[in-house]
């Protein structure tokens, strides 16, 4: 059994989707998906990202760090938007999906905190910190 990964090529005229199929190997794997996801961002102005989290990317992460401390440039403009995450957690806590994400690739790489665009938690309406960030999405999108 082998790894895949969905890589978006989407472009601002349509999306498509490309599937990366690998060995039954992490490194593998990592590599191609880290090249795929690097030619990516060096083909868009500001990319929106979102990032899984759990340890099928960790492999992934690891490689990109190694790969951008040669190559900063590839993360100027970077933006990450955080998928999900658990609720009533506060800003700082290590168990949020988002910080998890920070500790592993977006603090290595140097994204700064104003471009890591990621939901509170701990807000008092869930619905309306929903609706916060699909108003941000639908004017710094898309993803």
């Amino acid at each position: 059994m082998g790894n895949a990964a969905l890589n978006d090529t989407a472009n601002h005229h349509h999306n498509t989707l490309e599937i990366i199929i690998t060995e039954n190997d992490a490194d593998d794997f990592a590599h191609k998906a880290a090249a795929a996801l690097i030619e990516k961002l060096e083909s868009i102005d500001n990319p929106l990202t979102v990032l899984p989290t759990g340890n099928t990317p960790a492999a992934l992460y690891d490689y990109l760090t190694r790969h951008t401390a040669e190559r900063r440039d590839i993360c100027d403009g970077f933006r990450y938007l955080t998928l999900d995450d658990y609720t009533g957690l506060p800003a700082g806590d290590e168990r949020r999906f988002s910080n998890w994400v920070g500790r592993a690739l977006l603090d290595p790489v140097d994204v700064p905190e104003n471009h890591r665009i990621i939901f509170r938690s701990d807000a008092a309406d869930a619905n309306k910190e929903a609706r916060r960030m699909q108003d941000w999405l639908d004017e710094n999108g898309p993803i």
